[in-house]
Protein backbone atom coordinates (compact mmCIF):
# COMPACT_ATOMS: atom_id res chain seq x y z
CA UNK A 1 0.00 0.00 0.00
CA UNK A 2 3.04 2.25 0.79
CA UNK A 3 0.54 5.11 2.66
CA UNK A 4 -0.31 5.99 6.55
CA UNK A 5 -4.18 5.11 5.63
CA UNK A 6 -6.14 3.49 3.18
CA UNK A 7 -8.47 5.62 0.61
CA UNK A 8 -10.09 5.19 -2.43
CA UNK A 9 -12.98 6.08 -4.71
CA UNK A 10 -15.17 4.33 -6.84
CA UNK A 11 -17.18 5.34 -9.79
CA UNK A 12 -20.25 3.98 -11.01
CA UNK A 13 -20.45 4.45 -14.79
CA UNK A 14 -23.16 4.92 -17.47
CA UNK A 15 -21.94 3.97 -20.91
CA UNK A 16 -18.83 6.70 -20.50
CA UNK A 17 -20.58 9.22 -17.47
CA UNK A 18 -20.04 8.99 -14.02
CA UNK A 19 -23.09 8.77 -12.22
CA UNK A 20 -21.96 7.87 -8.58
CA UNK A 21 -18.74 8.64 -6.89
CA UNK A 22 -18.49 6.27 -3.94
CA UNK A 23 -15.49 7.14 -1.29
CA UNK A 24 -13.90 4.20 0.84
CA UNK A 25 -11.46 3.83 3.59
CA UNK A 26 -11.27 0.01 3.67
CA UNK A 27 -10.55 -2.05 0.60
CA UNK A 28 -14.30 -2.53 0.54
CA UNK A 29 -17.24 -0.12 -0.23
CA UNK A 30 -21.16 -0.39 -0.86
CA UNK A 31 -23.39 0.12 -3.86
CA UNK A 32 -26.81 0.10 -2.36
CA UNK A 33 -29.85 -1.25 -4.63
CA UNK A 34 -31.94 1.94 -3.74
CA UNK A 35 -28.84 4.04 -4.70
CA UNK A 36 -28.46 1.94 -8.18
CA UNK A 37 -32.47 2.72 -8.69
CA UNK A 38 -31.81 6.41 -8.55
CA UNK A 39 -28.83 6.27 -10.67
CA UNK A 40 -30.26 3.83 -13.96
CA UNK A 41 -34.10 4.05 -12.87
CA UNK A 42 -33.87 -0.11 -11.88
CA UNK A 43 -31.33 -3.08 -11.40
CA UNK A 44 -29.22 -3.66 -13.92
CA UNK A 45 -27.49 -6.71 -15.10
CA UNK A 46 -24.15 -5.25 -15.25
CA UNK A 47 -22.18 -2.19 -14.80
CA UNK A 48 -18.98 -0.77 -15.10
CA UNK A 49 -16.49 1.17 -12.82
CA UNK A 50 -13.08 2.96 -12.09
CA UNK A 51 -11.13 1.79 -8.97
CA UNK A 52 -8.71 4.62 -8.03
CA UNK A 53 -6.20 4.31 -4.36
CA UNK A 54 -6.03 8.14 -3.35
CA UNK A 55 -2.35 8.97 -2.29
CA UNK A 56 -1.72 11.47 0.17
CA UNK A 57 1.41 12.42 -2.48
CA UNK A 58 -0.39 12.49 -5.63
CA UNK A 59 -3.77 12.08 -4.99
CA UNK A 60 -5.48 9.36 -7.28
CA UNK A 61 -3.52 7.09 -9.00
CA UNK A 62 -4.19 5.14 -12.46
CA UNK A 63 -7.71 3.45 -12.43
CA UNK A 64 -8.21 -0.02 -12.49
CA UNK A 65 -11.49 -0.67 -14.70
CA UNK A 66 -14.30 -3.47 -14.30
CA UNK A 67 -17.31 -4.44 -15.55
CA UNK A 68 -19.58 -5.95 -12.40
CA UNK A 69 -22.23 -8.52 -12.99
CA UNK A 70 -24.34 -8.12 -8.96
Amino acid sequence: LGEASEAYELEILSGASVVRTLSATTASALYAASDETLDFGGAQSSFSVRLYQISAAVGRGLPATATLTP
